[in-house]
């Protein structure tokens, strides 16, 4: 009789264990990268590494693709890609695609330093009407910064460019004034020259780090599929998958301030 009971409770086991793996599904699943600093460049970076360990771990086909980041998310919410990486969450997104975060960062001002001898917060730089800003199209920095950069929209003071390269080289040509971006992102874009020519500032000191999300399609993937993947990726920031990455990168101190809140 102990014997059966421990019997079914390792069918049990097996079969709950079965049910919290991810699903590959009949086809490989479509996953995007954009060009974006140290997130991913020409091929390599954070999120291709991040991409390699979540194929070994599922054990499913992944097929990837680079494209705008606005292309990707029309691609989630019409069904047509199935992930992507280095994603923020908003309401709007909320609607049609999943959230897991891999890693927080701090979204920072970026300035040339003339601009930033006359500007010292994100009020300062919107009293200035002659100050532009420049984003890459598709991009979300944070509820409180995407605030500001809405009102610089409406004033047509916001100049958008199709990518990160696109967006620095503008920055270091003084064509706009300013950019919102991470570490990850202006350390590895800005030449070491052009690093000395700005200045970067912290227009939210009160605001803790931002969740960087692996994003799933709602139209792939049902809920109890999401979560799990959600759950696996959840596992690689706790076994120090993420931070092992991050530290190809990065010196291990800000690697480790990267894989928690």
């Amino acid at each position: 009789m102990k014997f059966f009971y421990f019997s079914v409770w390792l069918l049990f086991a097996g079969s709950a264990a079965a049910a919290a793996s991810p699903s590959c599904g009949g086809r490989p699943i479509k996953l995007a990268f954009f060009e974006y600093g140290l997130y991913f460049s020409h091929g390599k970076g954070i999120d291709r590494d991040l991409a390699d360990a979540l194929q070994r771990k599922s054990g499913c086909r992944f097929d990837l693709v680079v494209q705008a980041r606005a292309r990707s998310w029309h691609d989630l919410k019409s069904g047509q890609l199935d992930m992507a990486l280095s994603a923020l969450s908003s309401p709007e997104r909320d609607a049609f695609a999943w959230f897991e975060p891999y890693l927080w960062i701090k979204n920072v001002a970026v300035l040339p330093r003339d601009v930033a001898q006359r500007v010292e917060d994100s009020a300062s730089f919107l009293a200035r009407p002659q100050l532009v800003m420049g984003v890459v199209r598709g991009f979300k920095h944070g509820e409180e910064q995407d605030g500001w950069i809405d009102r610089l929209r409406r004033e047509n003071r916001v100049v958008e460019y199709v990518d990160a390269d696109q967006l620095f080289r503008n920055l270091a040509a003084h064509r706009v004034d300013g950019v919102i971006a991470d570490s990850l992102v202006y350390r590895h874009m800005l030449k070491p020259a052009e690093l000395e020519a700005v200045t970067v500032q912290d227009w939210t000191p009160a605001a803790s780090g931002a969740p960087v999300n692996v994003v799933l399609s709602k139209a792939r993937f049902p809920k109890a599929e999401a979560d799990a993947w959600r759950g696996m990726i959840g596992e690689m920031v706790a076994d120090g998958t993420i931070r092992t990455i991050l530290r190809h990168y990065l010196p291990d101190d800000e690697a480790d301030k990267l894989t928690r809140p």
